[in-house]
């Protein structure tokens, strides 16, 4: 544990046996949640940008409805 810390790695202790299949298992899974999920933010980002855009908002507008998204400024 401590070459780990002197790594600056981390290290992770499990209590029982673990397959490695079951660790990329779980690591992939939440990873595609995540991805999903930030794909179907941006799509409706961008489904919202258009509408705003066909609907000749302003740049103001733009910026309010830019706000509640996740990385919006």
């Amino acid at each position: 544990m401590r070459a780990a810390a002197d790594s600056g790695l981390t290290l992770i202790a499990f209590e029982r046996e673990v397959s490695f299949v079951e660790i990329t298992e779980a690591v992939h899974a939440g990873s595609s949640i995540a991805q999903l999920d930030e794909l179907r933010a941006s799509e409706r980002l961008h489904e919202v940008f258009t509408e705003l855009s066909v609907a000749g908002a302003s740049l103001d507008e733009v910026v309010r409805q830019a706000r509640p998204w996740p990385g919006g400024r």
